[in-house]
């Protein structure tokens, strides 16, 4: 005997996007906000910041400080992996076996349009510059650059994902990430030609030491 379908796949797919309506309906991968938070142990870092424009780096009133968040069109979720180690033969008559030992954290690239003032292109290279201390020491014939410490140069990045709501566009948060001990070891080269005109782009790559998740439930609208 022939079974009918047509009832219950139409069942299955009002059931499907009911599910879906539920858990706030589909993630947009342009909803996002990534924001640097700054320490009291990053005093000398946002001295020479806010000799660039950025008056309060922990305000969100700091219009330079809101202009590099805007400006940020490009980041990524942080990933993750385990790193395996290997043995042989756990079991007789087993061959290799690979086992997980300590987690670690894929780097992440942020990437800003820049204003005429190229603020985001000069908070990187502001930032990348004070990891290495302009003071000099010659030691013999050897004339070396000493390197701050890392509570100095290493802050905070918090990137929330969101969604759009009834009254703003990031109203709806899904989740938030805090990556720790962030700071960039890389800034990528920024060609410029004539030719047609194109916004200018920068961007960084970062090391952080590890990163956080804050799940949050998103509700039907």
């Amino acid at each position: 005997m022939a079974t009918n379908y047509t009832h219950t796949g139409d069942y299955n797919i009002k059931e499907f996007l009911g599910s879906i309506q539920k858990s706030g309906g589909m993630s947009m991968s342009n909803l996002y906000e990534a924001k640097f938070e700054f320490t009291d142990k990053n005093k000398l870092l946002k001295d020479d910041l806010n000799s660039i424009g950025f008056s309060d780096l922990s305000n969100a009133s700091d219009t330079a400080y809101a202009a590099l968040t805007l400006f940020c069109e490009e980041a990524s979720l942080p990933g993750m992996m385990a790193n395996t180690g290997q043995t042989t033969g756990v079991y007789m008559g087993e061959g290799q076996v690979n086992y997980a030992h300590t987690k670690s954290f894929t780097d992440i690239t942020l990437g800003w349009t820049c204003d005429a003032n190229l603020l985001p292109l000069k908070f990187v290279n502001t930032w990348l510059d004070f990891i290495f201390d302009s003071e000099s020491t010659t030691i013999g014939n050897l004339k070396t650059s000493r390197v701050r410490y890392p509570d100095e140069y290493q802050c905070k990045l918090k990137i929330v994902k969101a969604e759009r709501g009834p009254t703003n566009t990031l109203e709806r948060v899904g989740g938030i990430y805090t990556l720790h001990d962030i700071y960039p070891y890389s800034i990528q080269s920024t060609p410029v030609s004539y030719g047609s005109s194109t916004l200018l782009k920068v961007s960084a790559s970062f090391y952080y030491r590890r990163w956080s998740f804050e799940s949050i439930n998103i509700k039907s609208t």
